[in-house]
């Protein structure tokens, strides 16, 4: 649901409350400016509590062109990176939409390059970039779904995704378009 069990359970009862309390972040869903504020607001509110009152283990990010303009974008991408860096060390399922064609490959960039060790499933929608080989920032990575790139030419080649995700099983990459070069791409990587 949106939320809604929950935060009646958190009103039952100071017995409910107290149960429900380290489940109310637990799958989140966030598909607007707003939304994202009011977690950035309360995640900066529960700092210095107890790390369990505020642990994030699945994460819906869905951002659209219409619901992000201008001054309050590069607000609401900070406030983004704010919670991604709370969860960072729970988080185990993370869905990163993002359909600004402008900044979608230098922020989907930069989420690449944060550190998620118990991640395990990871889908990304937009212009996304390859991912830098240097090194290993999300070591459990089993499941990563690629979309928004039409042909993700090279991606086999350069990036060497053995390297940037060691425990890789399942690669999904769709919204191809006049991929010609990737299919022979991945062809040779076969």
């Amino acid at each position: 649901d949106s939320g809604a069990s929950i935060r009646s359970l958190l009103r039952a009862s100071q017995l409910f409350h107290d149960i429900c309390a380290p489940l109310k972040y637990h799958c989140l869903s966030l598909t607007t400016a707003s939304s994202i504020e009011h977690l950035h607001q309360e995640l900066k509110h529960l700092e210095n509590s107890p790390a369990h009152l505020r642990r994030i283990l699945h994460l819906y990010i869905s951002l659209s062109q219409s619901d992000i303009q201008g001054d309050t974008e590069c607000d609401t991408i900070s406030h983004i990176f704010y919670i991604l860096q709370c969860a960072a060390e729970t988080l185990k399922t993370l869905t990163f939409i993002y359909h600004n064609t402008v900044f979608s490959t230098s922020v989907l960039g930069q989420l690449l390059r944060r550190s998620f060790p118990v991640l395990t499933e990871l889908t990304i929608h937009g212009f996304y970039p390859f991912p830098k080989m240097n090194k290993s920032f999300m070591p459990m990575l089993e499941r990563l779904h690629l979309s928004g790139n039409r042909n993700p030419y090279g991606l086999l080649q350069l990036s060497s995704l053995d390297e940037c995700f060691p425990s890789l099983s399942h690669l999904r990459i769709s919204g191809l378009l006049m991929a010609g070069s990737f299919v022979e791409e991945l062809k040779g990587a076969l």
